[in-house]
C-alpha cells in the first residue's frame, strides 16, 4: 500500500474484495483527504457553472440585440414561416431579397441578422 499501513487479507475471496487496513487512523486520514478533495472539485464546479450562466446571459443578450433590426430594416425585411420535423412553426425573420439588401449597403447601413432570401422555385 503506498500510504504504509498494514493491511490483511481474506484467503478465500476474489480479488481486492477481502483486503482491509489495520491502521483504523490511516484509513481515517485517507477518506478525509478524499472528502476534501472532493468538495474542492465541486466548488469549482459550481463556480464554473455560475460563470457559464453569467456568460450565457451575455450571449442572450448579444443574440437578442442582433434579433433588432433598425425601423428602415424592419419596414423591407420579410419572415417565413416554416415547419420543422416535429411539426413546430419555426419562423426565419430579416430576409431581405437581393435588390433591397443591395440598397441598404449602399446607403451603408449595418445590417446585422439579415439574410438574403433567395427564390427558388
Amino acid at each position: 500500500m503506498q500510504a504504509g499501513g498494514g493491511i490483511r487479507r481474506d484467503l478465500f475471496t476474489e480479488g481486492d474484495a477481502g483486503t482491509y487496513l489495520t491502521d483504523a487512523a490511516l484509513l481515517e486520514t485517507l477518506v478525509r483527504g478524499k472528502l476534501d478533495a472532493q468538495t474542492e472539485d465541486e466548488g469549482k464546479v459550481v463556480t464554473l457553472e455560475e460563470r457559464r450562466e453569467q456568460v450565457t446571459g451575455k450571449l442572450e443578450a448579444i443574440e437578442e440585440a442582433l434579433r433588432d433590426y433598425s425601423p428602415d430594416v424592419r419596414a423591407m425585411a420579410g419572415a417565413i414561416v416554416t415547419l420543422d420535423a416535429n411539426g413546430q412553426a419555426v419562423i426565419h425573420r430579416g430576409l431581405l431579397r437581393e435588390a433591397e439588401t443591395k440598397a441598404l449597403r449602399t446607403l451603408d447601413m449595418p445590417l446585422p441578422g439579415v439574410r438574403l432570401f433567395q427564390h427558388r422555385f
